[in-house]
């Protein structure tokens, strides 16, 4: 008898916790996770590309920028003190993008007394923000996405952006 209560408590719970959890959470989870495994993906693709020599690099103003054998800009490092116009004023930022030109993933960081003050936006396919952390290490997931430059967001969140956007057509990419 025991047994039988206890495997009909159990089947309910388990049939129950369908209606009560919240599946729209859990597949925007998974889209935010896509959009950071893509973007991550990315990251670690250039990097390796650059460390192998497979992109061409072009110094240009201290930015230093790499470009695909299609001539597709994959990575720019503009410095602190840049007046170059995808610049944000104090920090060193690095904007990658994907083999289609689009801007997967932006991280903009400066030193203060020897501390590291970073910020990293993670952009999906249709150009939106999924995933910010900002410079106190606050994650901030958008399930739907985010309009990067909402007039609530920060002013480091807009710039990251419309700088990292913009970038390619200051090289007249698109």
């Amino acid at each position: 008898m025991k047994k039988k209560t206890f495997l009909l408590f159990t089947t309910l719970i388990f049939i129950f916790s369908f209606f009560i959890c919240d599946t729209n959470d859990v597949q925007a989870k998974t889209s935010v996770n896509k959009v950071v495994k893509y973007a991550r993906k990315v990251y670690y693709g250039t990097n390796q590309s650059i460390a192998r020599k497979k992109l061409k690099k072009v110094q240009d103003n201290n930015v230093e920028s790499y470009f695909d054998k299609q001539g597709h800009l994959r990575k720019s490092i503009i410095p602190k003190g840049s007046t170059d116009p995808a610049s944000i004023k104090g920090y060193t930022v690095e904007y990658y993008y994907s083999k289609d030109m689009r801007l997967v993933f932006a991280f903009a960081y400066k030193n203060v007394r020897g501390k590291t003050y970073e910020h990293r936006a993670y952009y999906g396919k249709n150009g939106k923000l999924y995933r910010y952390i900002s410079a106190n290490k606050k994650i901030k997931n958008y399930k739907k996405g985010h309009n990067p430059y909402s007039a609530k967001d920060s002013s480091i969140i807009k710039k990251m952006y419309l700088n990292g956007t913009m970038n390619l057509h200051w090289y007249g990419l698109i």
